[in-house]
């Protein structure tokens, strides 16, 4: 799973990049894209454009379009892994704690304050400096292609999400009531 806007600073491509790579040695997986270039703009922009061009033949790529945040807990609970490739210093990684909450292990770029959210416990932290696409393959490779580890991740995002009586359905709902007042 990716959410998040579609634009050159999250980085998209270098998920998708990594994902083109691995797709040529197994064909086992979907990639589902969540977002717009902004919320629910209908405007595309010329990195969209790109992206749709780079994958217009991959039928293992979703794009869902934007989906408001109440229903936002669904798409963590039905996907194995969210993968944040920010290449910019996110001050906050809601994505990233939203997933957790739902018990969803997390690959995220070790950017602003991601670190402070994903760990190796949770999650997989990558460097973009260098061969991002090879890092975040590797990443996935060694999360989701390795059925203990993969576990592993998975309860400790569940006993996170239970520690701090974290309802994902509540959680989404108090959210989006904060936000939209909603609910």
């Amino acid at each position: 799973l990716y959410c998040g806007r579609l634009s050159t600073e999250k980085g998209l491509d270098l998920l998708i990049d990594a994902l083109i790579k691995l797709w040529n040695e197994r064909k086992d997986f979907l990639l589902l894209i969540i977002g717009k270039s902004w919320f629910n703009s209908h405007l595309e922009n010329n990195y969209i454009k790109d992206i749709r061009t780079k994958t217009r033949d991959a039928s293992w790529i979703i794009f869902s379009g934007y989906i408001d945040n109440k229903e936002m807990y669904k798409f963590y609970n039905i996907s194995d892994l969210t993968i944040i490739p920010s290449r910019v210093d996110e001050a906050f990684g809601m994505v990233a704690i939203e997933s957790i909450v739902c018990g969803t292990p997390v690959i995220a770029s070790n950017k602003g304050g991601l670190p402070e959210i994903v760990d190796n416990n949770v999650g997989y932290l990558v460097d973009l400096s260098n061969d991002a696409s090879e890092h975040i393959k590797s990443a996935i490779e060694e999360t989701l292609y390795n059925d203990f580890v993969y576990a592993q991740k998975v309860e400790k995002c569940l006993e996170v999400s239970s520690s701090k009586q974290f309802d994902s359905r509540d959680y989404f709902c108090n959210f989006d009531k904060l936000i939209n007042d909603n609910c």
